[in-house]
């Protein structure tokens, strides 16, 4: 017997989050476009990034909550195309970087993930400004120091990140992957050793590898940041859906080499799933 959340398990998932979410109403405008959106659910950490307050948010529409407009627009195209977006934002008003995440639910929704990244953004600019105060060096016999401390930073971030992180030559040979997605690559029967200096097509199983490839192709083409999301099958018969970011990376005017991030989005999914059938059980 499948066992799903109740409404009360699912309402307690839902403002345990810490991440913003909500689930919005489109209001469509007599050419059929979507010009707002009724908020039908808010979470807590919602309410506290967009600065909402305490009182009572569902009903209300979204043109009528403060920073809403860079968002009604942006939304737009996920109701009118039905793919997933995400993007920055940031809001002067409230100083944050806000990270987010919109898809269609497939009930004529959309669910939006937000997340604060003020300080990440805030970790960049202090690591532009290291780097700047390294330049500026004026002993040669202090640069040696100095690389290592680059590399010590970079290696232990990209080492300890949360997301899987590997990277392309422009041969499609893969050059570096960290200890994230060395586990990750663990079920699929592969190690990290037997990875490094082979084909991303050699490695990776084909409902995998052919989308990639395809966002390859066009970062190369076009010099600029592909994201996507992918809903993929483990071997133990598991879904999951993960987001990926396929960045180019420039030496010179060449694209030399390719990075590519993957996050995971299963536990928003299954929370936008969890919530249509308690609302389908309170139906009946």
């Amino acid at each position: 017997m499948v066992r799903t959340l109740s409404e009360g398990g699912f309402r307690q998932l839902f403002e345990s989050l810490p991440d913003g979410a909500a689930v919005l109403e489109p209001v469509f405008d007599r050419a059929g476009a979507a010009v707002d959106y009724v908020l039908l659910e808010v979470n807590l950490a919602f309410r506290g990034l967009l600065a909402l307050g305490d009182g009572k948010q569902p009903g209300r529409r979204l043109s009528e909550l403060p920073l809403a407009q860079v968002h009604i627009v942006r939304l737009a195209s996920v109701v009118a195309n039905g793919e997933p977006t995400r993007y920055d934002v940031y809001h002067r008003e409230i100083d944050k970087h806000l990270r987010v995440s919109a898809f269609a639910t497939g009930d004529g929704h959309l669910a939006i993930i937000v997340h604060d990244a003020t300080a990440d953004r805030i970790a960049n600019i202090d690591r532009a400004r290291w780097l700047e105060d390294g330049a500026k060096v004026s002993s040669f016999s202090m640069w040696p120091e100095k690389v290592r401390e680059t590399e010590t930073l970079f290696r232990t971030t990209l080492e300890h990140i949360p997301v899987n992180l590997v990277v392309y030559d422009q041969d499609q040979r893969i050059r570096y992957m960290n200890p994230s997605l060395a586990a990750m690559a663990a079920t699929f029967g592969r190690t990290a050793s037997d990875m490094i200096g082979r084909l991303g097509s050699e490695v990776w199983p084909p409902e995998v590898w052919a989308p990639l490839e395809a966002h390859f192709r066009r970062a190369l083409a076009t010099g600029e940041r592909q994201d996507y999301e992918l809903e993929i099958s483990l071997p133990d018969g598991a879904r999951v859906v993960r987001h990926w970011t396929v960045v180019p990376i420039r030496e010179g005017a060449e694209i030399q080499r390719l990075l590519v991030l993957s996050s995971d989005l299963t536990a928003q999914r299954l929370l936008v799933d969890e919530r249509r059938q308690a609302d389908r059980a309170l139906a009946r």
